[in-house]
């Protein structure tokens, strides 16, 4: 600014963001060295019998807002009326952030946990807000922040319904179209349910990408509102699907009745979703140390295993005792086919679940752990899977892959001259899979061989 101006005590450093209601400046406290947000309104807009009705909402808003203190509500600090020029403004708490809307409008894809991070923080806002008698009645993304810390906050209460007010009468059309409920289409009384309408419709549009209720005209808005119910998600998630159908559609519905009746019965149902996949996720770190003790088990084990394939190479060079395996049917050491169970139905959990076991079991096997140390090995995390779906192609295949691995281990030691190491690793074999035939073999063998 070429000359710095001010606004009563407040030193306007720049614009925030400006609409056809009024400005919003970042400003300078001096008194107490705090950086605000000052919201003013256009002076034409207070002109007349309109502008008296705009001033009073205005100061409406400072009432409403000033009340409240909850984490996720932009603070209202003071109201003030400029000495000099006589412009209404009230001073904010100044947010780092970034409103909803620009993500929106950048075709941000926002991941399923976030969505339920950032609603969840919206209808605890609301929950706190309506049990003081306040409804938003603007619930959109323009009015929602968010931060780089990932919380959020609720801004714009000026449009707010107080219980105790006449201001809002009923039969006024006050909203944003595309984000209005049906009875605010209809001109008729609101309460409480209408920004849970609302936080339905933006929560959707985090989902999809896409309006729920899209139009350039309100008349076409409007009608969609009233009458229709957005289409299902396109998404390959059945969790994303069945969320939809659980808490977006109820929270959607036409009928106040219909819906969540109040926030906290809402965001219990989002975090109901929450809460899963924080089970679901409940071992990350558990992943990390496994996957960290196999790193390291495999490097200390390197010396080891470097001195394991020397002897058995040289053990390979001399003449050894060679193993008749001839004429013994081929090793099997999933379940019978005759006996495997029928498919069972399985939840998203379970999907997942199994997901993350057969890939710590392809670790092991990677690694070569392959029954021992007992509890991380490749044939827990089979049997971990087969516990929850025995019919599980891959986990059957697996503990064949195990079986197999284990006679040929056991093989290699025994022609390394490690028969002690070799009957052991047999007996830990026969103890998990007492029918393998290969196993059987070579302990029949090892038993005809003198001790070590």
């Amino acid at each position: 600014m070429p000359q710095q101006q001010y606004l009563g005590k407040y030193r306007l450093d720049g614009v925030l963001g400006e609409g056809g209601m009024g400005v919003v400046y970042k400003a300078y406290d001096p008194h107490i060295a705090r950086t605000v947000a000052i919201k003013t309104v256009h002076r034409a807009l207070l002109e007349g019998e309109l502008g008296r009705d705009l001033l009073q909402r205005f100061r409406h808003e400072a009432r409403a807002v000033g009340r409240l203190t909850h984490q996720n509500i932009v603070a209202i600090y003071e109201y003030e009326e400029d000495e000099k020029c006589g412009l209404p403004f009230f001073v904010m708490e100044y947010v780092e952030g970034k409103e909803l809307k620009d993500y929106l409008r950048h075709g941000t894809r926002f991941q399923f946990h976030e969505v339920l991070k950032i609603i969840s923080q919206v209808l605890d806002a609301l929950d706190y807000t309506h049990s003081l008698g306040i409804i938003h009645r603007d619930i959109k993304p323009a009015n929602i922040i968010l931060l780089p810390d990932g919380s959020v906050k609720i801004a714009d209460f000026g449009i707010a319904k107080l219980e105790t007010t006449e201001l809002t009468q009923t039969g006024g059309v006050i909203g944003t179209p595309n984000y209005m409920s049906p009875e605010q289409c209809l001109g008729n009384a609101v309460d409480a349910r209408t920004d849970l309408f609302s936080t339905g419709i933006v929560l959707y549009e985090m989902l999809t990408g896409n309006k729920a209720f899209p139009g350039d005209l309100s008349n076409t808005v409007i009608h969609r509102i009233i009458h229709e119910m957005p289409g299902k998600p396109d998404s390959s998630s059945a969790e994303v699907v069945r969320f939809f159908d659980k808490v977006v559609k109820k929270a959607l519905a036409k009928q106040p009745d219909q819906r969540f009746q109040n926030a906290a019965e809402f965001r219990a149902a989002v975090d109901a979703f929450r809460d899963q996949r924080r089970k679901s996720d409940s071992r990350p770190r558990f992943r990390l140390w496994v996957a960290i003790v196999i790193l390291v088990g495999f490097l200390v084990g390197d010396h080891g295993y470097q001195w394991y394939r020397e002897r058995a190479d040289l053990a390979r060079e001399s003449p050894t005792p060679e193993l008749d395996l001839d004429g013994l049917e081929p090793p099997s050491a999933g379940i019978p086919s005759e006996q495997k169970p029928q498919d069972v139905v399985l939840t998203l959990v379970d999907q997942e679940k199994i997901q993350r076991l057969l890939a710590v079991a392809r670790v092991h096997l990677m690694v070569g752990r392959l029954v021992l140390p007992q509890g991380s090995n490749a044939y827990d995390a089979y049997r971990l899977v087969l516990d929850i779906d025995p019919a599980n192609p891959a986990a059957n295949e697996g503990m064949n892959v195990v079986a197999n691995r284990l006679v040929e281990q056991s093989l290699q030691l025994w022609q390394a001259g490690e028969r002690s190491a070799a009957r052991g690793q047999v007996k830990r074999g026969l103890a998990l899979f007492p029918a393998h035939s290969g196993l059987l073999a070579l302990q029949q063998r090892l038993d005809t061989e003198p001790g070590d």
